[in-house]
């Protein structure tokens, strides 16, 4: 039985696949949830105490402390897959199971320079001074921008460029560099899960993203979730995102997020990496992506299954400031430890629906909701 470490920001679903697997699980992770209970060691960053508050992910995530937490167990564990939140920089590469070499995807301004002369994505920009945003604006007023974090993922700190956005930013002195300006593309949210060797790249599947607020009024962009696989399946979008990933020369799960109009579909960004929507893949097709993903890395691709029913997460966002009571179901993940203190706008748990249709799991993802409705408790 070999020793795994999965280090992340959300480690749990990775590490109750990692246990169907047989793995000795360890885990390095921000968030601390009580409904994992599949590992063999583990450590979070996230306090969690009753009737106290666990703080804010933006303000007490910090990369370097978990990579330091899960340099403590370099020696000890045989291999490591890392997840969202964390990059493979200072971890040793004959460890790590995926992609060791990822700043040029990571970077979005050093990605788009990248990919923009081969395909199809929006114009973006280094953001040098502040004031020079506001001047793009100017020279292309019929275009709406974003401003965006060069490094980040989960839609945090995604906001539109305005007058007062700029402001703000001055006067909480971000520095410009860490920002990039990008043209707003109108669509529907799509990210490709894409399976490949050294040589080989195959779609596992394709998720409509749901992006939103849901309780974060000042971010419109934040994820919230996946509903997996589309209605429609897209072959232009397959293998537009299959070519992308094999230029790129990535291993493994990646993922690819596109916006798709009516009139043209645009790359925003790749994950190199196990993404969000594993939960929901692996749902839709009864299959343990985590060892999909392992085998690709050894160089074998395996036989991509055609998906069952249709799977829904939904990340469940505080709209006030609530306290977690009890919750019992076997549909809610990410469960905080009970009696904790929930900020506004912080993800509180994650709850995962499935049915032969969309709609099928559509109302039992709104019984869900009606039911943890009854364990939260608004605090004034």
């Amino acid at each position: 039985m070999e020793n795994l470490l999965i280090s992340g920001v959300n480690t749990r679903p990775l590490s109750e696949a990692a246990y169907e697997l047989n793995y000795k699980v360890y885990s390095t992770s921000y968030f601390h949830t009580i409904d994992f209970k599949s590992c063999h060691k583990e450590k979070h960053i996230q306090i969690q105490k009753p009737y106290k508050s666990c703080g804010t992910l933006q303000e007490n995530y910090n990369q370097h402390e978990l990579k330091k937490i899960t340099l403590n167990w370099i020696d000890e564990v045989d291999k490591i897959i890392l997840y969202t939140g964390i990059t493979p920089e200072s971890i040793p590469k004959k460890k790590i199971i995926g992609n060791t070499q990822t700043k040029n995807i990571e970077n979005k301004y050093k990605f788009y320079k990248k990919i923009h002369k081969h395909t199809n994505t929006p114009k973006t920009y280094l953001i040098k001074e502040l004031d020079e945003t506001l001047e793009i604006q100017k020279q292309n007023p019929d275009k709406e921008y974003l401003i965006k974090p060069i490094i980040g993922t989960g839609g945090y700190g995604i906001k539109k460029l305005t007058n007062e956005l700029i402001k703000k930013l001055k006067n909480m002195n971000i520095p410009a560099k860490t920002l990039i300006q990008q043209e707003y593309i109108k669509g529907t949210p799509i990210s490709v899960s894409i399976l490949s060797t050294k040589t080989e790249s195959k779609t596992l599947t394709n998720s409509q993203q749901l992006i939103g607020t849901d309780g974060r009024n000042e971010n419109k962009y934040i994820y919230l979730g996946n509903i997996s696989p589309q209605i429609e399946n897209d072959n232009e979008i397959n293998q537009i995102s299959e070519k992308l990933v094999k230029k790129l020369k990535l291993i493994g799960s990646n993922g690819v997020d596109l916006i798709k109009n009516q009139n043209e579909t645009k790359i925003i960004e790749v994950n190199p990496r196990i993404q969000g929507t594993f939960e929901c893949a692996q749902e839709s097709l009864d299959t343990n992506i985590l060892k999909a993903h392992i085998l690709a890395c050894q160089n074998e691709l395996i036989q991509i299954p055609i998906p069952k029913k249709y799977s829904i997460k939904k990340i469940i966002y505080a709209k006030q400031k609530t306290q977690v009571l009890k919750i019992n179901s076997k549909n809610i993940h990410d469960i905080p430890l009970p009696y904790t203190i929930i900020e506004k706008g912080e993800p509180i748990v994650t709850i995962i629906t499935s049915g032969q249709t969309i709609k099928k799991a559509k109302i039992k993802l709104k019984k869900e909701i009606n039911y943890l409705n009854t364990c939260l408790k608004v605090i004034n």
